[in-house]
C-alpha cells in the first residue's frame, strides 16, 4: 500500500499547469555561482556533480522559440546553430541552467575547444556541442527557484527528452572526497557541491554551492607579459579585489601556446601599471591594458594567490576582467564516506556517457 508521504513526495513532481496569465520568461538571469572550497568533503546535506569546463548557459524555449544565451545575456545560438535541436528536447515555458561544452576524442569537456569555437577565429574544433543541465529554474512559465534543489533536479530529469545536445548527468549523495578523486582519474576539472534543500538565488555566490577543483586553478586578469629571446615566455596576473586590480603571481608560458598568446595580446601594450600596487620590475616587461581573462593552473589551494608552478592553460572567451576576482576559500568539516567503493566512477562515468 503507497504511504500519504510517498504519494505526497510523486504530487510534488507532477507536471505543472501552464497558467493562461503566467508572465513571460525572462530574458536574462544571472546565473547563482559557487565559492570556492579548499577540498573536497563528504556531507549528508550536500549532492556532488561534476564541475564541467565549459562555459555557463542558459537554455530558454517560449512562444517565440529556442534562446540559449550566456552569463551575461549574449547569444550563444547564433554562434552555435547546432544546439537549435535543443528545441526538440524541451516543453514551452522552462528555462534551464545548464554548461555548454566541446568534448575531445575521450569524450572529456575540454576549453580549449569550446573556446576555438566561441573566439574570434571561430575554428571548428572537438566533438559537440553539448549542453550539459543541472537545473530547473522555470517549468511550464511558473518559477521554481524557491523550491529545493533536489525538487528541481527531479523535475529536470524528468522534463528534458534524452538525446543530444542537452543532457542531464548524473550526480552523487554525501560522499565528495572519493568524488572528487574519481573526477580527477578521468582529468576532469572538479567538482561542484550543492546543499540539498538549496533554493537558487540569481547572480549569488553563496556558501550553499562550493566548488573544488581536481587540479588548482585561477581564472585571472592578464596585466603584463614578459618577453624572453623575442617571445612571451610569463604573464603577469591580476585578479579584482572589491574594485582594485590586486597583483597575484606569475605565470609560465608553455612553448606550445607562445604564438597564440602572441596573437590574443597584440595591440593591448601600455605605458604604465594597470595594478593597484607596484610590482618589482623585471627584464622584457611590458604593461598591458587589462582587458584579456586567462584560465592559469598551479598547485596552490586558495584562490587568492598563484605559486612557482603557476602555467597558463588557455585565454578565457566568456568572461569579463573585471569578474575574475581574488576568492577567500572556504574548508568544510568531512566526515567519513558511506557508499560503495565504485559508486563515485560510476557516476562519473554515467555523466559523461549517459544513457541516450
Amino acid at each position: 500500500m503507497t504511504s500519504p508521504r510517498s504519494r505526497d513526495e510523486r504530487a510534488l513532481l507532477l507536471p505543472l499547469e501552464t497558467s493562461q496569465d503566467a508572465p513571460p520568461l525572462p530574458r536574462h538571469l544571472a546565473p547563482m555561482q559557487p565559492r570556492l572550497a579548499i577540498a573536497a568533503f563528504n556531507s549528508d546535506d550536500f549532492i556532488f556533480e561534476v564541475k564541467w569546463d565549459g562555459v555557463r548557459a542558459l537554455v530558454a524555449k517560449d512562444g517565440a522559440g529556442l534562446r540559449v544565451t550566456d552569463r551575461y545575456g549574449a547569444d550563444l545560438l547564433a554562434r552555435m546553430p547546432e544546439l537549435a535541436r535543443a528545441a526538440r528536447q524541451l516543453p514551452e515555458g522552462v528555462l534551464l541552467d545548464a554548461e555548454l561544452v566541446v568534448c575531445d576524442a575521450q569524450g572529456r569537456p575540454r576549453y580549449e575547444q569550446l573556446a576555438a569555437r566561441l573566439g574570434r577565429a571561430e575554428r571548428k574544433a572537438g566533438r559537440g556541442p553539448l549542453l550539459l543541465a543541472f537545473d530547473l529554474l522555470y517549468e511550464s512559465y511558473r518559477q521554481l527557484m524557491d523550491r529545493p534543489l533536489l525538487e528541481r533536479r527531479d523535475r529536470l530529469a524528468r522534463l528534458v527528452v534524452r538525446g543530444a545536445p542537452i543532457l542531464v548527468p548524473e550526480h552523487l549523495e554525501s560522499d565528495g572526497e572519493p568524488f572528487l578523486e574519481a573526477v580527477r582519474e578521468f582529468g576532469l576539472e572538479g567538482v561542484v557541491a550543492k546543499r540539498r534543500d538549496s533554493t537558487y538565488v540569481p547572480g549569488a555566490r553563496a556558501a550553499d554551492w562550493l566548488k573544488v577543483h581536481a587540479v588548482g586553478r585561477m581564472d585571472v586578469t592578464v596585466c603584463g607579459v614578459i618577453d624572453r629571446d623575442g617571445a612571451p615566455h610569463r604573464l603577469l596576473c591580476g585578479a579584482y579585489r572589491d574594485r582594485s586590480l590586486t597583483y597575484v603571481g606569475r605565470a609560465y608560458i608553455p612553448p606550445f601556446l607562445r604564438e597564440y598568446v602572441r596573437r590574443e595580446l597584440e595591440g593591448l601594450e601600455r605605458e604604465d601599471s594597470p595594478l593597484d600596487a607596484p610590482v618589482e620590475l623585471q627584464p622584457g616587461l611590458n604593461w598591458l591594458a587589462p582587458e584579456r581573462c586567462a584560465i592559469v593552473e598551479h598547485g596552490g589551494e586558495d584562490g587568492a594567490t598563484l605559486g612557482d608552478d603557476a602555467r597558463l592553460r588557455s585565454f578565457r572567451v566568456d568572461l569579463r576582467p573585471e569578474d575574475c576576482h581574488v576568492e577567500e576559500a572556504l574548508r568544510m568539516p568531512s566526515g567519513a564516506p558511506r557508499l560503495e567503493r565504485d559508486r563515485p566512477r560510476l557516476v562519473v562515468l554515467r555523466s559523461l556517457f549517459p544513457h541516450d
